[in-house]
């Protein structure tokens, strides 16, 4: 998760830098949304950094996979967006990456009937023209 309110441009960097050092088969990336009766929820409230003066209508607009989101008190919001299209390219190259073990649990998800229709007929996934 990025985009706490109080993450600095380094805390980003830190967390990209640990993504590719760790390698991992798969990635979720979640984006900070302050949820009303949570503490974050009041301190982005206290910190103005959330106009809810058209009430919670501004959720039809932020999620916790919205790119929308924006509650940083130390990062402008176009080096967060640097930021974040730079995690999005990573984590996207690391979940379209075929590794040994996304193969086999491929493979382990294959019922009878898929397998018995591979072997009968081979070339029928194979889409021309």
């Amino acid at each position: 998760m990025i985009g706490i309110p109080y993450e600095t441009r380094k805390d980003i960097e830190d967390t990209i830098e640990f993504i590719r050092e760790i390698s991992p088969d798969s990635v979720n990336l979640c984006t900070f949304t302050p949820y009303p009766g949570t503490e974050l929820y009041n301190y982005v409230i206290e910190k103005n950094l959330l106009d809810i003066s058209g009430g919670f209508k501004v959720y039809d607009y932020i999620g916790h996979h919205s790119t929308n989101n924006f509650f940083l008190e130390n990062i402008t919001k176009e080096d967060y967006q640097r930021l974040l299209d730079k995690l999005l390219r990573l984590t996207t190259e690391i979940s379209e990456r075929l590794t040994f073990r996304k193969m086999l649990l491929k493979i382990r998800n294959l019922t009878k009937e898929q397998i018995k229709n591979k072997l009968l007929h081979p070339l029928s996934s194979i889409k021309v023209g």
